[in-house]
């Protein structure tokens, strides 16, 4: 392929379980490799490209499978871009497992644009969560799963037993003596006396 023309092409097809691949190599600038269980080759179509040799512009052809690819690249670079701003940053030595988290992280994301595919349906884009607090809430939620939150019925019950027979009961003793105390100071007491003297204190304020 790098000693063949500019928009040269081949293309090999598999079967795995039931779903055709189609791997494809064109010939641009440089040999550009494509993987797709979506689009193929036909139709092919003509692109233009710049040839210095013959210091012009020239037509050559271009697999189908090009242009689908060019034209939704921009969505690839876009969900790059939000994949690195909240990322899964778990690491591990192991290839499949940072497979997975790439996985879960591309799960996540797309059931945000899809959540914000539904709200902007509904004309309500104040409801449109933050990728951020998306994930936050996606979090939660799936900690939460398992947990039996249904209210019981009745009584709720008490581990600790209270035996009636160990209750305080109040010492009528105790009670007879504090009585007769607050008894004993009333009587001591002059309440007349008192109430003379803050009488007196009362008009000597009034006077100045």
């Amino acid at each position: 392929m790098l000693k063949k023309p500019r928009g040269t092409y081949d293309h090999c097809v598999t079967n795995i379980r039931n779903t055709d691949i189609v791997a494809i190599t064109w010939k641009d600038t440089k040999n550009v490799n494509l993987l797709s269980t979506f689009a193929a080759i036909e139709p092919v179509t003509k692109v233009s490209r710049y040839d210095r040799k013959m210091n012009k512009r020239v037509e050559v052809d271009c697999p189908h499978i090009i242009k689908v690819y060019n034209t939704h690249m921009g969505g690839v670079d876009l969900l790059d871009g939000l994949l690195g701003r909240h990322k899964i940053k778990m690491r591990s030595r192991k290839w499949y497992m940072r497979l997975f988290y790439h996985l879960l992280d591309v799960t996540i994301v797309n059931s945000w644009l899809l959540h914000k595919r539904i709200q902007n349906q509904k004309l309500d884009n104040n409801n449109v969560l933050p990728l951020m607090e998306f994930r936050e809430q996606l979090a939660i939620t799936l900690c939460k799963l398992g947990e039996n939150n249904t209210p019981k019925r009745g009584r709720p019950s008490t581990d600790i037993e209270i035996d009636p027979k160990a209750r305080v009961q109040p010492n009528r003793l105790d009670s007879l003596m504090l009585l007769s105390i607050e008894k004993d100071i009333l009587d001591t007491v002059d309440i007349s006396k008192i109430a003379t003297q803050w009488f007196s204190i009362k008009q000597r304020r009034i006077q100045f």
